[in-house]
């Protein structure tokens, strides 16, 4: 080997070494932050998104009108059409102004919402989250369809209602699938 390369086979392997460690640490800085918020919050949400800010925001004035029993406001949040489906009787929707009438105690024990998650389709948008509310009311899973009227001016169309069991507060997740390795 030529005298040269000898000087200069050390600091390259000392400037590879150091670029790599620049980029693990670059890598992991992000991982561990998002480790710790997941770890702190429960959840792996980090930042709220602007339909989640819309649609959490537009969820808060329908519990509120609820509460409230506020038909001028519930009639600018709720479509004409409105219904909503119960796993107890899917084929039977819940008629707006049955809703109506019983959205004050639906409302009465709300505690939040969580887990939201909100996917925009132009003109419809679907919402989902866990409401959560004391006893003797169960929290439950709920799957909102807003549609647009005027421009960024949605109205509750459609809804599913799905109660938790009051034990668990939660919703268990199937097992996944078993895979036959021995193939």
């Amino acid at each position: 080997m030529m005298p040269f390369m000898k000087t200069y086979r050390f600091p390259l392997l000392l400037r590879g070494l150091a670029a790599s460690t620049f980029l693990a640490a670059c890598a992991a800085g992000p991982v561990a932050a998002r480790a710790a918020d997941v770890a702190a919050t429960g959840h792996g949400i980090v930042t709220m998104t602007r339909g989640m800010r819309v649609f959490g925001d537009a969820e808060t004035a329908l519990i509120a009108a609820m509460k409230a029993r506020d038909t001028a406001a519930l009639d600018k949040l709720v479509g004409p059409t409105f219904e909503q489906r119960a796993p107890d009787a899917p084929g039977t929707p819940l008629a707006r102004d049955e809703w109506v009438a019983q959205a004050a105690a639906a409302a009465a024990k709300s505690t939040g919402l969580q887990q939201m998650a909100v996917h925009d389709y132009g003109d419809l948008a679907v919402v989902s989250f866990l409401w959560t509310r004391q006893a003797p009311q169960a929290s439950a899973f709920v799957v909102d369809v807003w549609q647009r009227g005027e421009p960024d001016k949605y109205v509750l169309v459609t809804r599913y209602f799905s109660p938790l069991p009051a034990a668990s507060g939660k919703m268990k997740r199937p097992a996944p699938p078993a895979v036959d390795t021995k193939k």
